[in-house]
């Protein structure tokens, strides 16, 4: 009887160690941990994305528009031309002003015998690749670059809805400074006070520009003649004569000098001041030019080098 007792009570105690036994085997796996229901407080949690600020933006920061040099910006993309609609017979036209017109902002693009090339490759408008030629200006016996030359193109006859395009390969010469004043044109050296003589001191800071216009009236035959000139003329009472019965635009050439301190003493390649002049050659892309002259003369419109009017659009 004391035998049996004692082999019950072994058969007992091994029967309950028995699952403690098997819990705690290391091959089986532990238990798995539920994540709380309650978010952690942020000091209990370390996130594995850096600071916001060595986090680089999808979009670069604004920086301001660099300044104008006296070569514009090459790569620029060519400025979006949208097709114009002509202005229907019924449509009023929009009154005319001083100021209808485009520009074209041109740096220096060589030096040819005496001159200085502004245009071609060095506009800010990629469609203008035309070429604007002016003396040479020396200060002190030395050649003196612009820094840009502002092209506008503005309407030089009442009836400006018949401006059309400068033709490519057109040519012409602009006369003296003292025989466009004589024709009612706008010709002047401008540092302050306006001359038709290049001046001997400039207010400090002052540019230097050169001011000249061109006739606006084609014979519409020639792009051009021996004298560069003959083929076209000046409208008469607001109007293109019979002779020369085109209007194109009438290109107004301002060419900027940054001085250097006075006393100047300046003078052309050409001689005095009132020698000055300008040759163009028309080079415009034949739809870029015809765009703006719709857009920005026929419609009355202020347009700058990419065709549009801020205070018009």
């Amino acid at each position: 009887m004391g035998i049996r007792a004692a082999l019950l009570g072994v058969f007992l105690f091994v029967a309950a160690l028995a699952p403690v036994l098997v819990l705690s085997r290391p091959d089986r796996p532990g238990p798995v941990a539920v994540a709380p229901t309650s978010s952690p407080s942020p000091s209990s949690v370390t996130s594995s994305v850096p600071p916001s600020s060595s986090v680089p933006s999808s979009v670069p920061p604004r920086t301001s528009a660099p300044p104008r040099t006296s070569a514009p910006p090459r790569g620029r993309p060519s400025p979006t031309f949208s097709p114009v609609r002509p202005l229907p017979p019924s449509d009023p036209l929009p009154p005319r002003t001083p100021y209808q017109e485009f520009v074209s902002i041109c740096g220096v693009a060589g030096h040819d015998a005496g001159s200085v090339v502004l245009g071609g490759s060095a506009c800010l408008n990629p469609a203008d690749g035309s070429l604007y030629r002016v003396p040479a200006l020396l200060s002190g016996g030395r050649p003196l670059d612009p820094d840009r030359g502002e092209m506008y193109y503005k309407s030089g006859v009442r009836d400006y809805p018949t401006i059309r395009p400068f033709p490519i390969g057109l040519r012409l010469r602009t006369p003296d400074l003292a025989a466009v004043r004589a024709a009612g044109a706008s010709a002047s050296w401008d540092c302050g006070p306006e001359s038709t003589e290049l001046p001997t001191s400039c207010p400090p800071g002052n540019n230097l520009i050169l001011h000249l216009q061109a006739p606006s009236c084609w014979d519409g035959r020639r792009l051009d003649t021996p004298d560069h000139a003959a083929h076209m003329t000046w409208p008469l009472l607001d109007r293109c004569p019979a002779s020369h019965p085109v209007a194109v635009p009438k290109l107004e050439v301002k060419v900027i000098y940054k001085l250097p301190p006075s006393p100047l003493s300046l003078r052309l390649a050409t001689g005095p001041g009132s020698t000055a002049r300008v040759d163009y050659t028309a080079r415009w892309q034949p739809a870029a030019q015809a765009a703006l002259i719709a857009n920005c003369l026929h419609r009355g419109r202020r347009c700058d080098e990419t065709g549009t009017d801020p205070g018009n659009p």
